[in-house]
């Protein structure tokens, strides 16, 4: 009879003690989405949410991530015969606590880091942003200035595992301490395989959401607004649901010949007819005279930060001051990562959705895809091509991306560092070197190959300062003003290098022969209000800077230009002839459409015209917006279709062009149709 009640009391205690290891990482996670609801509030609106659907959300989402993660942990755990048979050193017990342990950690901090670095991105991370960590060289110096930043929650974490594995541990030392014998019988085994089942199938119920069809990201919107989705969704969860995830799948929306006649990314150039717009005008009248293009993307530098487009305080007064001299436009980010800018704007080809979880296609099984270039086209003309990227080479790999895009010259930190042996204008953690020194070696290679060859030239800048961790030179920690975000000082800096470049080429004989085309690769922390809206997180700056510029010239477009317009755009200005696939539209062209274009992840999101649309899961859930009327994009136009008929049919063809972008988009990069396979290369 004692070895039949030792056989219940252990069975008993395993699965008490497993309830609780289980329920633990659960709860804890529980309490860091509190947290992160706390310091991220701003970003969310919960007037119209029910708390009850936020908690049941959470739940769903939460048992699902502590099942996938502690999957190892359970099957251990799970059979007492394993865990209990009386041998002195039971190797089990130690790799189930390991198994605890290591899960329980990532959970955590997984979790706890996005509290902080959902303010940077904008969303959940993913493992798209493994991808692009494992695509900076200095990994090491990234990691101690991560750790710099989000030491409390590592140490939290750390101290929080220690205690809760000493506790649990104890737990199962007071029950060996029982010095309880189990006996195999047939009454105890059919009873463990029972509650094994039971315990292995509310674990796989768990993990596909507790419902019939397997959990995704989208099932979020069942419990919340699709806007307050990353309040549900956790970041373990995020993370294992998108590790690996590089395949997009074929969407047939419309046959082919209704497909064209909706949207046709196909595009000839130069454009029939010219736009009479004024900025159009101006860009024509000064184009016999640009023989030079210098491309600079401006890190995270975000409208955000500039008066000219917050009518308030500007982190960046010389970049206003040049606005001022330019024709500007409210612009419209590709991309939220840095390495996305660049196919973008070179390549008229935006984040789209190349790569399923890894929506970047520069880290996607499509990178092999040949993309047309505005590189490849000024080359044809006799032109030098320059790539200028101050992080160390092979990061981000634009590189490869520069190279393969048809630009000769590729200068990363490597010719840096050949050029300024000793140097120490790289600050370890950062993402590349100053911006100050590298703007002026930019600025000096680009004067010394215009020396010896006499050509014109192309050349594309990247800035990095501006990137987390938002460091600057020590000589400017003094001197200049911080701002209530941590990223401000480091615009602030970004400024002035802008500054010191621009004074420099002003000295140079190429200056006046050059156009300068200044844009953000994305957006970055926001003080929230408009900036933190979908069309917000999208606004940039796009600047084209012609130094002899008339005053009447000096234009700020109402028009929305998005980077990919401007590849279409140089095309018309320099009257290029040849056909490309272009998701965007040449600034001169009469007809042009005020479009952008954006995949978060989690939906397709396009502003077309004054309206901002939203495709979830492709198109199955649908938000439409009047931005202009209603900037923070609070009443989805969608729900209400049959209020007015005229409404209804505007709205389905909005919906139809979306759905026509999508497809269009998605089953030319599975097929390799991306650019025009009968192009005329010739040129007038």
């Amino acid at each position: 009879m004692k070895s039949t009640s030792d056989n219940k009391k252990i069975i008993f205690f395993t699965y008490r003690n497993f309830l609780i290891s289980f329920l633990i990482p659960c709860i804890l996670l529980g309490l860091t989405q509190l947290i992160f609801y706390l310091v991220n509030s701003s970003y969310f609106n919960l007037e119209q949410e029910k708390l009850s659907s936020i908690l049941l959300g959470n739940f769903v989402f939460i048992m699902s991530a502590c099942s996938m993660y502690l999957a190892p942990f359970i099957l251990f755990s799970i059979c007492p015969i394993l865990s209990f048979k009386k041998i002195k050193y039971n190797p089990i017990r130690y790799f189930k606590n390991i198994f605890w342990i290591l899960p329980t950690f990532l959970i955590l901090i997984l979790n706890l880091i996005d509290v902080f670095w959902y303010q940077t991105v904008g969303e959940r991370s993913s493992w798209q942003h493994v991808d692009t960590f494992l695509a900076i060289v200095d990994k090491t110096g990234f990691i101690i200035s991560c750790l710099k930043t989000y030491w409390p929650a590592l140490l939290l974490t750390i101290i929080v595992i220690v205690l809760l594995g000493w506790f649990i541990n104890s737990i199962d030392r007071s029950i060996k301490d029982k010095k309880l014998n189990y006996i195999i019988s047939t009454k105890s085994l059919i009873l463990e395989v029972f509650l094994m089942m039971v315990v292995i199938a509310v674990c796989a119920a768990s993990i596909r959401g507790l419902t019939g069809s397997p959990l995704r990201t989208i099932h979020a919107s069942k419990f919340v607004n699709f806007k307050n989705m990353d309040i549900v969704l956790n970041t373990p969860y995020i993370m294992i649901k998108t590790v690996g995830k590089k395949i997009i799948h074929r969407v047939n929306f419309f046959p082919d010949n209704e497909l064209q006649s909706i949207f046709n990314p196909e595009k000839s150039y130069p454009s029939l007819k010219t736009s009479s717009d004024p900025d159009s005008l101006c860009l024509k009248k000064y184009a016999p005279q640009i023989k030079n293009i210098v491309l600079i993307q401006m890190e995270s530098m975000g409208a955000e930060y500039l008066s000219s487009f917050n009518s308030g305080i500007s982190y960046a007064p010389f970049l206003d001051s040049l606005i001022k001299k330019s024709i500007t436009y409210q612009g419209w980010a590709n991309g939220s990562l840095t390495k996305e800018a660049p196919i973008s704007v070179v390549s008229s080809f935006p984040n789209y959705g190349a790569g399923g979880g890894n929506r970047s296609i520069i880290v996607s099984t499509h990178f092999h895809t040949s993309l047309h270039s505005i590189a490849q086209e000024l080359k044809k003309l006799s032109y030098d091509t320059m790539f200028f990227f101050g992080d160390e080479n092979g990061s981000q790999y634009l590189d490869i991306f520069a190279l393969n895009s048809g630009f000769d010259h590729y200068y990363g930190m490597n010719e840096y560092n050949k050029a300024h042996p000793g140097n120490s204008d790289f600050i370890k953690g950062t993402l590349g070197i100053t911006d100050g020194p590298f703007l002026e070696y930019s600025l000096e290679t680009i004067d010394s190959i215009h020396k010896q060859s006499l050509k014109p030239f192309i050349t594309y800048i990247t800035t990095t300062t501006a990137h987390f961790p938002f460091l600057i030179p020590t000589e400017y920690d003094s001197i200049l003003e911080p701002g209530p975000l941590p990223i401000h000082k480091a615009i602030r800096y970004a400024d002035r290098a802008l500054e010191s470049f621009f004074k420099k080429a002003a000295t140079m004989s190429w200056y006046n022969e050059t156009m300068f085309i200044l844009f953000a690769d994305h957006t970055s922390l926001s003080q929230g209000g408009f900036w933190i809206t979908d069309k917000g997180k999208r606004t940039i700056p796009i600047i084209f800077f012609i130094p002899s510029m008339s005053e009447d010239c000096h234009i700020f477009s109402s028009k929305l230009a998005q980077q990919v317009d401007i590849f279409p755009t140089l095309l018309d200005f320099f009257n290029i002839k040849t056909k490309i696939v272009s998701y965007g539209n040449s600034l001169m062209d009469k007809n042009h459409m005020d479009l952008g274009l954006f995949n978060d992840g989690k939906a397709h999101i396009l502003q077309v015209e004054d309206y901002l649309i939203k495709c979830i899961d492709n198109c199955n859930q649908v938000e439409l917006y009047n931005i202009k009327q209603d900037p923070l994009a609070k009443s989805n136009l969608y729900n209400n279709l049959d209020d007015d008929t005229t409404q209804k049919e505007k709205m389905i063809n909005l919906v139809r062009f979306a759905k026509a972008t999508i497809q269009q988009f998605t089953n030319r990069l599975i097929d390799g149709k991306t650019t025009v396979s009968s192009n005329d290369d010739s040129n007038k």
